[in-house]
């Protein structure tokens, strides 16, 4: 009887040892930071049965960084890392940061997929503005060396910024249709988050929470 317990006691203990072992492992790999330009078909979310790539999330990613980078710049002109690191509303600016550029990633994707179903396109006018735009950031990321960080093509940041485009188009007018201001229907407003409950969406938190943002297209 006794062989029998110590025999069923080593087999727990084995297998509570391999959970361990598993969870341990589970915890390293989230808590190391990817190299963005390695990992671009990795999913990153998937919105509605779409998946979105890091390739995808490429120009979110560095958007942000580079709006962020702004107010750091003007935080701390010397060492803009420090308010990157700055803890506020309970968690770090560069936290705050990579949630916004997800946010903006699922909202943008929402948006074209309605407007694709209402036929919505770019005017001339809209196009031209568009293309400025374009080149304008494509110009600013370069200054940076941000796209060869990133491992994108200047394709797949114009593809994402027409998208963006297309998404904001209908916002605009499905906003109005609602009675609403443009403004109740950005990735945090209100009226959004309502029409958000109404979609499905995930995001593969052990690829998207070990982008390291602030340190994609930037070096701190």
């Amino acid at each position: 009887m006794r062989k029998i317990r110590k025999y069923i006691t080593t087999i727990i203990l084995a297998v509570l040892a391999v959970i361990a072992g598993v969870y341990a492992y589970d915890y390293h790999d989230m808590k190391q930071n990817i190299v963005y330009n390695e990992h671009l078909e990795d999913v990153a979310v998937t919105v509605n049965g779409k998946e979105l790539t890091l390739r995808d999330m490429a120009f979110y990613v560095a958007f942000e960084e580079m709006n962020v980078e702004k107010q750091a710049l003007v935080y701390d002109s010397d060492n803009p890392n420090k308010y990157w690191n700055i803890h506020t509303n309970g968690e770090f600016v560069r936290v705050t940061a990579r949630k916004a550029a997800m946010s903006m990633a699922i909202h943008d994707e929402i948006f074209y997929e309605m407007a694709k179903k209402e036929s919505i396109t770019l005017t001339d006018d809209e196009k031209a503005a568009l293309k400025n735009s374009e080149k304008d950031f494509w110009y600013d990321l370069s200054d940076i060396d941000g796209a060869k960080k990133l491992g994108v093509e200047k394709s797949d940041i114009y593809s994402s910024m027409e998208k963006s485009a297309i998404a904001r188009k209908y916002q605009e007018i499905y906003a109005g249709l609602d009675n609403a201001d443009i403004t109740d229907y950005d990735f945090s407003g209100g009226r959004y988050e309502k029409l958000l409950e109404k979609n499905n969406y995930k995001i593969k938190e052990k690829v998207w929470k070990r982008v390291d943002m602030g340190n994609v297209t930037l070096d701190h």
